[in-house]
């Protein structure tokens, strides 16, 4: 392996062919996501405001129900108690890995 002074490797054949194969997973799952999203609509679509989808024998297999979530909402804290965010926040450190197109 070869590493310059700017931390930059070469890549080897082997590393070359999984950030291909990479690139080949994302696109299937971006391609298998969308199915799922087409179907979750279609069968959404069918089940209309009813809550619960059952089979021939009467058991349940689907629900589609409302439900109610809370989030944080930092943004407004930072704008309404600037003092108290800068308080409660930290900086952390990741290292995202990412393949370029």
């Amino acid at each position: 392996m070869m590493q310059n002074n700017d931390g930059v490797m070469l890549a080897s054949r082997d590393i070359l062919n999984y950030i291909n194969e990479l690139k080949e997973l994302k696109e299937e799952r971006k391609l298998i996501e969308q199915r799922e999203k087409a179907i979750k609509f279609e069968i959404s679509k069918f089940m209309g405001e009813n809550a619960n989808l059952m089979n021939e024998e009467g058991l349940i297999i689907a629900t589609y129900k409302t439900q109610t979530q809370y989030r944080f909402d930092s943004a407004a804290l930072k704008e309404s108690r600037p003092k108290l965010y800068a308080l409660y926040s930290k900086p952390i450190e990741v290292r995202t890995f990412l393949i370029k197109e």
